[in-house]
């Protein structure tokens, strides 16, 4: 599951893909930013893909949308936040 970070006191979700400590160098974080009306769920498939690979990625719900504050909860009979710590 991903996780809820305070910002300025507002809730910002993330799903976390990846171990942060296996990005080198080499391979640098990656972040995942949505467009309108979108959420950090669009990039799952992708996400735990990268992340098989060795990947760190950081999927981001941008404030107002998906989980974070303001947002509205993705249906989860189309698409729910998911996250693996590999």
């Amino acid at each position: 599951m991903g996780q809820f970070l305070l910002d300025s006191g507002d809730p910002l979700y993330l799903d976390e893909y990846g171990d942060p400590g296996r990005a080198s160098g080499a391979r640098p974080t990656l972040v995942c930013l949505h467009g309108l009306g979108g959420g950090g769920y669009f990039f799952a498939g992708i996400a735990h893909s990268l992340s098989s690979a060795g990947q760190h990625v950081l999927c981001p719900d941008l404030p107002g949308s998906g989980l974070s504050l303001g947002g509205t909860d993705p249906s989860p009979s189309t698409a729910s936040p998911t996250s693996s710590s590999n």
